[in-house]
């Protein structure tokens, strides 16, 4: 027996073959889209939804933000604001040796 052909003239299992596979190809690049952000990209991402969970908090009632008393200033004053890049880890120095003449490299 052959199926049923359908008004645009193609087979009905064609075309849910055809919906189910474009269908699938959105669902692989939009997950490629997603496994594209680097760390630093994920890290914001996180970091906005935290400030935007904060800010809802505020403005619902639930989080209260307080001025600092004086005492609380003394004891935790302003940090100082630090360089973007962080420096690299210092060497110990190394004291001076004496300059020894090179000697020649021996050949085995």
């Amino acid at each position: 027996m052959r199926a049923a052909v359908g008004a645009s003239g193609s087979c009905p299992r064609a075309t849910a073959r055809q919906q189910r596979s474009s269908l699938l190809r959105s669902v692989v690049s939009r997950k490629r889209d997603v496994a594209a952000k680097t760390q630093r990209e994920k890290a914001e991402e996180e970091r906005q939804v935290k400030l935007d969970l904060v800010r809802e908090q505020i403005q619902n009632g639930t989080r209260v933000i307080r001025q600092m008393t004086d005492d609380e200033r003394r004891r935790y004053p302003p940090r100082t604001t630090q360089p973007q890049q962080p420096q690299q880890p210092q060497q110990p120095e190394q004291p001076e040796q004496p300059e020894q003449p090179e000697q020649p490299r021996r050949r085995y």
